[in-house]
C-alpha cells in the first residue's frame, strides 16, 4: 500500500512538472525565433524551467533507482500510466501542429501571391520537434521496460487505452475531412453557396487521419491476430466497435430523418431553408462507417468466439439500438395522433409538424424492426446457456419501457379523472376538454400497448427460463457423502430436496463409505453392494463432502473413485481443528446448504449465481435510503409528465 502511494506522488509530479518543462521550452524556443524578444514571456519560460527542471529531474532519478533496485517498479501500473499518459498528451499536440502546419502549406501552394508563413511554420515546427523528442523517449523508455518485465493484464488494458483511443482520433479526424470534402462537392453538384469554401481545405485533417488511423489500426490487428487470448478476448476492442457502430447508425438515422422531412416539405410546397449537401455527406460517411466496423466484428467472431463480458457490450449495443428505434416511433406516432386529434377538433396544424413526425416514424420503425427480430430470434432460440433471454441488459430494456410505459398511463388516467371531475364540478379549466382528454386518452392507449408487450415479453422469458432450468436440473445425479455431522447432513439434505426436488440427490452414509473403502476382501451381496456404489460415485454428476475428502490419499478404491469420478465436485469448509479459512465467511450450517444448492443450479443451468449472504447494517440503510430516491423520482417524473403533455 505504502509503495502505491509513493509510485503514484511519483509519477504524479513527473506527469506534471514535464507538461510545464515541455511547454516553457517550446514557448522560449518561439519566443527566440520569433525575434524581437519578448523580454517578460522569456523571464516567466526561464523560471519555469529553471524550478521545473530539477523538480523533474529529482523524482526521476528516484524513480530510476527504485526501477533498478525491484524489477516489479517497471510493471506498476502507476509507472505504466505516466509513460502513457506522456505519450498521449504528446502526440495529440503534435497531431494538432501538424494539421497547422499542412493547413498553411496548402493555402500558400492555392494562393501562390499570399506571404510565405513563415512565422507560422517558425512556431509549428519548433513545437513539433520538442514533442517528437520527448515522445520518442517515452516510447523507447515503454519498450524497454516492456523487455524486462512484460505485460500483466492491468498494463495492457492501459496501453489498448492509448491504442483504441488515438484510433478513434484517427477515425474522427477521416471523417470530418470526409464529411466536409463530400459536403463541398455536393454543394458544387447543386450550384449551392458560391463562396464556399475550397475543396483543399478539408486535406489536412486527411492527410494527419489517415497515416494515424493505419498505423493504430495495423497495430491493433497484428496483436489480435497474433493469436493471444488476451486481445481477443479484449473488452476495450468491443467497446470501441461498438460504440461507433452505435454512434454511426444514430447519425445515419437522424440526419435520414432530416432528410425526408425536407423532401416530403419540399413536395408539399414549402419552403425549406438550409442545405441537404452536409445531411447527404453526413449519411454517407455514416453508413460506410458502419459498414466497415460491422465487417471487422464479423472477422473477429470468426477469428474467436467472443467472452461473456464481450456478449455484454453486444447486447448493450443491439439493445440501446433497438430502444433508440422504438423511441422515435413511439415519438412520431404520439406526434401524428397529436395532429390527427386537433384535426378532429377542428384546431389548426402544421404541415410541417406532420413531415417531421412521418419521418421520425420511417426512421424509428426499421430500425427497431431490424435490430428487435435479431434480438428476439436469439432471445427464443434453445439457449442452454441462456445468455439472451435471461440477460441483465435484456430485463433492463424490457422493466424500463414498462417503467416509462407505467409511468405515461399513472399520468394519462391521473389527468383523465381530474378534467372529468373538473367538469362534474363546473370548474373552469384551460383549453380543450375534447382535445386534452384525447391526448390522455391516445398517450394512455399507447402506453399500455407497450406495458402489454413488454410484460407479455418478460412472462415468456420466465417461462423459458423456468422450462430450461427444470430440464438441466432433472438431468442431475447428485451424491451427498456423509460429513460426519447428522446436523449438517440433514440440513443439506433438507435444504437441497425443498429448493432443487428435480434433482436425483442420494446419500451415501459413512458406514457404506467405510465399507467401500475396506481393504479386505467381501464376496457376495456385500460385494455387489460395494461395487455399485463405487459405481455410483464413478457416475455421479455432483459429488458434495467435506474438503478433507480431497486430502486423503489413500489407495482405496473408495478414494480412487471419488477422485476419477469426473463429477463437479463441491467441498464444505466444515471447521477443522488448528486449519484457518481466508475468503470463507463465519461457519453457518444453514449458508453452507444455501450456497449449496446455489452451486449446484450454477453446475446445472451453466448461469452464474451468486451467493447469499446476510445484510448489513448500513447495506439495509442504504437499500431504503434508495427506495426513498427512486419513489420520489418516480412523484417527479409523474408530476413533469402531466404538467408538459397535459
Amino acid at each position: 500500500m505504502m509503495n502505491a502511494i509513493r509510485r503514484s506522488y511519483i509519477y504524479i509530479v513527473l506527469l506534471i512538472s514535464l507538461q510545464v518543462i515541455s511547454w516553457a521550452l517550446i514557448a522560449m524556443v518561439r519566443n527566440i525565433i520569433d525575434l524581437p524578444l519578448d523580454r517578460t514571456g522569456f523571464a516567466w519560460q526561464l523560471a519555469l524551467l529553471i524550478i521545473g527542471g530539477p523538480i523533474f529531474g529529482g523524482h526521476w532519478l528516484w524513480a530510476q533507482r527504485l526501477a533498478a533496485a525491484q524489477v516489479e517498479e517497471l510493471a506498476s501500473p502507476q509507472r505504466r500510466f505516466y509513460l502513457f499518459a506522456m505519450l498521449a498528451s504528446l502526440l495529440g499536440p503534435f497531431l494538432a501542429q501538424t494539421v497547422f502546419l499542412l493547413d498553411d502549406l496548402l493555402r500558400y501552394l492555392q494562393l501562390p501571391e499570399s506571404v510565405w508563413p513563415a512565422a507560422t511554420l517558425r512556431s509549428t515546427l519548433s513545437a513539433m520537434v520538442v514533442l517528437a523528442v520527448l515522445w520518442l523517449f517515452h516510447w523507447r523508455l515503454w519498450q524497454a521496460d516492456g523487455r524486462q518485465v512484460g505485460e500483466t493484464a492491468v498494463l495492457a488494458t492501459i496501453r489498448r487505452l492509448y491504442q483504441w483511443g488515438f484510433t478513434l482520433v484517427g477515425l474522427v479526424m477521416i471523417l470530418n475531412g470526409v464529411t466536409g470534402l463530400l459536403t463541398r462537392l455536393f454543394e458544387l453538384l447543386f450550384d449551392e453557396f458560391k463562396a464556399a469554401r475550397p475543396l483543399i481545405d478539408e486535406l489536412p485533417l486527411l492527410m494527419v487521419g489517415v497515416p494515424l488511423l493505419a498505423v493504430f489500426w495495423r497495430w491493433n490487428q497484428r496483436l489480435f491476430a497474433q493469436d493471444r487470448s488476451a486481445e481477443q478476448n479484449s473488452l476495450l476492442r468491443k467497446v470501441y466497435l461498438y460504440v461507433v457502430l452505435f454512434v454511426a447508425m444514430v447519425t445515419a438515422v437522424t440526419n435520414a430523418a432530416i432528410l425526408l422531412a425536407s423532401l416530403l416539405q419540399a413536395a408539399w410546397g414549402i419552403d425549406t431553408s438550409g442545405s441537404l449537401s452536409e445531411v447527404l455527406a453526413l449519411i454517407l460517411a455514416a453508413v460506410a462507417t458502419w459498414a466497415a466496423h460491422l465487417w471487422v466484428l464479423k472477422q473477429d467472431e470468426r477469428a474467436a468466439p467472443d467472452v461473456q463480458q464481450q456478449i455484454t457490450i453486444r447486447q448493450l449495443y443491439q439493445y440501446l439500438s433497438a430502444g433508440v428505434g422504438l423511441l422515435a416511433l413511439l415519438i412520431g406516432v404520439g406526434g401524428l395522433l397529436s395532429v390527427v386529434i386537433r384535426a378532429l377538433a377542428g384546431e389548426s396544424y402544421d404541415r410541417v409538424e406532420i413531415s417531421w413526425f412521418v419521418a421520425t416514424v420511417a426512421a424509428g420503425l426499421p430500425l427497431w424492426l431490424w435490430f428487435w427480430r435479431t434480438i428476439q430470434y436469439a432471445a427464443v432460440a434453445d439457449d442452454d446457456s441462456a445468455a439472451e433471454h435471461d440477460s441483465f441488459v435484456r430485463r433492463v430494456y424490457l422493466y424500463l419501457f414498462i417503467f416509462l410505459a407505467t409511468l405515461t398511463i399513472l399520468s394519462a388516467g391521473v389527468y383523465i379523472v381530474y378534467r372529468l371531475v373538473s367538469l362534474l364540478m363546473r370548474l373552469s379549466v384551460g383549453g380543450s376538454a375534447a382535445v386534452d382528454l384525447g391526448h390522455a386518452l391516445a398517450y394512455g392507449l399507447l402506453a399500455l400497448v407497450i406495458w402489454l408487450y413488454h410484460g407479455q415479453l418478460i412472462r415468456a422469458d420466465s417461462g423459458r427460463q423456468s422450462a430450461a432450468r427444470e430440464r438441466h436440473l432433472a438431468a442431475v445425479r447428485l451424491l451427498l457423502l456423509d460429513t460426519a455431522d447428522e446436523a449438517l447432513n440433514q440440513t443439506l439434505l433438507a435444504e437441497l430436496r425443498q429448493t432443487l426436488p428435480q434433482v436425483q440427490v442420494e446419500f451415501v452414509s459413512a458406514t457404506a463409505a467405510g465399507e467401500a473403502a475396506a481393504e479386505e476382501a467381501v464376496a457376495g451381496e456385500a460385494a455387489a453392494e460395494r461395487s455399485a456404489l463405487l459405481e455410483r460415485i464413478r457416475t455421479a454428476d455432483v459429488l458434495v463432502g467435506v474438503w478433507t475428502m480431497a486430502m486423503n490419499e489413500s489407495v482405496s478404491e473408495w478414494w480412487s473413485a471419488v477422485m476419477g469420478s469426473p463429477a463437479a465436485k463441491i467441498l464444505l469448509p466444515v471447521p477443522r481443528e488448528g486449519w484457518l479459512w481466508a475468503g470463507v465467511d463465519e461457519w453457518e450450517p444453514q449458508q453452507v446448504a444455501q450456497d449449496v444448492v446455489a452451486q449446484v443450479e450454477q453446475l446445472a443451468t451453466k448461469r452464474q449465481m451468486k451467493q447469499k449472504r446476510r445484510w448489513s447494517v448500513g447495506a439495509i440503510i442504504g437499500t431504503v435510503l434508495a427506495a426513498l430516491v427512486v419513489l420520489v423520482i418516480t412523484f417527479v417524473l409523474a408530476v413533469t409528465v402531466i404538467d408538459f403533455w397535459f
